[in-house]
């Protein structure tokens, strides 16, 4: 769904502070809150990245530390379901760690380098043919 209705500044920074809410303190994903608001998940990474750059960096460190205690605390709750085979909670652990690997900077994106040339070989054509 678009987000095809004019703002004022005043009310695109209400959205985007109720997008914040949902996605920071509730833990709501972009999809469902696109729902909400009658956006689409673009316009909510956008609304989420306007209220993110007027934070400053401590403030940026105290969230980052609330979510990591979010996460910590969830990873305990399905560590010994995890231990005991439970296939379930071995997902939820590894979705677990990955978001904390992501929020704390740890999964940097890897390069991927080419080298060498590539070789094409045409068969069946007579070279005179292509003149």
């Amino acid at each position: 769904m678009e987000d095809k209705v004019r703002r004022t500044p005043e009310e695109a920074l209400d959205q985007a502070e109720r997008v914040w809410q949902m996605r920071v303190h509730e833990g709501v994903p972009h999809r469902t809150i696109a729902k909400r608001e009658g956006v689409s998940q673009q316009r909510v990474s956008q609304l989420l990245q306007m209220i993110r750059d007027q934070i400053p960096p401590r403030d940026i460190d105290h969230l980052v530390q609330e979510a990591v205690d979010r996460y910590e605390f969830l990873r305990g709750a399905y560590r010994a379901k995890a231990a005991a085979g439970d296939k379930d909670a071995v997902k939820i652990l590894l979705s677990i760690e990955a978001e904390m690997r992501k929020l704390l900077g740890l999964d940097q994106p890897t390069r991927v380098e080419q080298s060498g040339g590539v070789r094409y070989e045409v068969t069946g054509l007579n070279p005179s043919d292509l003149t």
